[in-house]
């Protein structure tokens, strides 16, 4: 696997503290607030717990060396026979929970420092009330709410995680025959036991007959990004947004047509939910829009801006920032084409997005499927490619599916300046930070973790300062 650069421009006694993103490091309220608090899992350190793990798979680590403009990367890829680890939530003190993209049977806890990775059993939707029926289902996003730990031999053993889970299934019951899409709380066991169930229901989408088109797991959406308690309206109750897909539904046929407004623009939509059952469409017009991404700004008066990543037809994958009331243009507009004659979407400016609103960046290339978003928060990349606010530019990266890349791009809270892509070699499902390392999950069944050791100075890499590294480790 090559690494080229290319230029374009996650009764017991308890105790609780906050943590940025589930992520590695100080866990302190303070340093929260210091470092940007986007996804603000809580952490619960829990007394006498016993870990009844299977044994780890056997796993094949292999090491290499990923260059970008401003930093060089160890980059430590796991791999190993069962594994697959396209859903990612980092847990923090290096261990990442997991799921295929979807097969049940492939829940696993990874400890990437040490290569473990410990199998932990079926994602139990047929538990939930209807879902014996449920088959084909699909996982599209996966973020952090709780973790429950236990300190041994210097770590942070995490025993359980309540997770939000974003999954898209087909209903096989004789008189649905249908698919949708729900976001449920998930109770992960960590510990062995085995007792993973799903919790509340908070949402869920109108369900697609099948004779309506093809493929709805496929295009059905996917981004998930919760609001970090100082931009809610009550920092104590969860906030979040999606991102829902097409689902091959947006176009003239009787069953959409005879939908209520209210669920007519759910296709397509961003939907902001504050409570169980209840939504709110803040924008619509987004075709399969899989990476979503809160980036704190002054030039919005809620204190952040939306961006979203939404896979075009042939080509024409975008970048949006997602604005209230906004219509972004599916299925009438795109700047991407028709696969071939088979493909709904036709238009007489056809690849040319001549009305709505336009995206603030988009792809050209026929081969990318932009997927996962994350902006970059990491202390160590302060200065270059984090703590950034003062000047207005923040750092995202981004998963190009088809072409095996990661892409570093720069926005100045208008537009997309430039971009920057990093060949990985795999394709990247899922992207999450965890201190100083970037994860990459992959339905390759790989796992990516990328470390920076060395930064770039006066034309040359040099090692990271032993001081950065320390106060930045996991």
């Amino acid at each position: 696997m090559s690494s080229v650069l290319k230029l374009f421009v996650f009764g017991a006694t308890v105790s609780i503290a906050l943590l940025v993103g589930a992520c590695d490091g100080n866990s302190s309220s303070a340093a929260t607030e210091a470092s940007g608090d986007y996804s603000a899992a809580v952490r619960s350190k829990v007394e006498d717990a016993v870990w009844q793990l299977p044994e780890s798979l056997a796993t094949q680590v292999l090491k290499e060396r990923v260059l970008s403009t401003d930093y060089a990367f160890d980059f430590k890829l796991l791999q190993a026979e069962g594994y697959s680890p396209a859903r990612v939530s980092a847990l923090g003190d290096g261990f990442v929970f997991s799921t295929s993209l979807q097969n049940l049977e492939d829940m696993a806890l990874t400890d990437f420092r040490t290569g473990d990775v410990h199998l932990l059993g079926k994602l139990p939707l047929t538990e939930v009330e209807g879902g014996e029926n449920w088959v084909w289902p699909r996982i599209l996003n996966i973020q952090p709410l709780h973790v429950s730990y236990s300190e041994h031999e210097g770590r942070q053993r995490p025993i359980s995680a309540d997770l939000l889970m974003f999954v898209s299934v087909f209903d096989g019951a004789p008189d649905r025959r249908c698919q949708f899409v729900f976001v449920r709380k998930f109770r992960a066991d960590l510990s062995g036991q085995g007792k993973h169930e799903f919790l509340e229901n908070w949402f869920e989408s109108p369900c697609v007959p099948e004779e309506v088109g093809t493929n709805h797991s496929w295009e059905s959406g996917g981004g998930l990004a919760i609001l970090p308690p100082s931009l809610r309206k009550d920092p104590d109750n969860l906030e979040f947004v999606l991102t829902l897909g097409h689902f091959h539904a947006v176009h003239q046929n009787d069953w959409f047509d005879s939908l209520p407004a209210a669920e007519k623009n759910l296709i397509t939509s961003a939907v902001h939910i504050s409570a169980p059952g209840e939504f709110e469409i803040i924008a619509t017009g987004l075709r399969n829009s899989q990476g979503l991404v809160v980036v704190p700004t002054s030039k919005s008066d809620l204190g952040y801006h939306l961006l979203a990543s939404d896979h075009g037809p042939y080509s024409g994958d975008e970048i949006n920032r997602i604005e209230r009331g906004n219509f972004y243009g599916w299925p009438d507009s795109s700047f991407g084409r028709r696969y071939d004659e088979r493909d709904r979407y036709v238009h007489e400016f056809e690849g040319l997005h001549h009305e709505a609103t336009r995206p603030i960046y988009y792809f050209s290339e026929t081969s990318v499927a932009f997927s996962p978003l994350i902006n970059v928060r990491s202390d160590v990349f302060r200065g270059r490619w984090s703590g950034l606010g003062d000047l207005g530019l923040t750092n995202l990266i981004g998963g190009a599916m088809v072409r095996g890349s990661l892409y570093r791009l720069v926005y100045d809270g208008q537009k997309i300046l430039t971009t920057e892509e990093i060949i990985i070699g795999f394709r990247p499902r899922s992207i999450v930070e965890s201190g100083n390392h970037i994860i990459v999950g992959s339905d390759d069944g790989i796992l990516g973790v990328l470390t920076p050791v060395e930064i770039r100075e006066e034309g040359s890499y040099r090692p990271i300062s032993e001081t950065s590294s320390e106060e930045t480790s996991s």
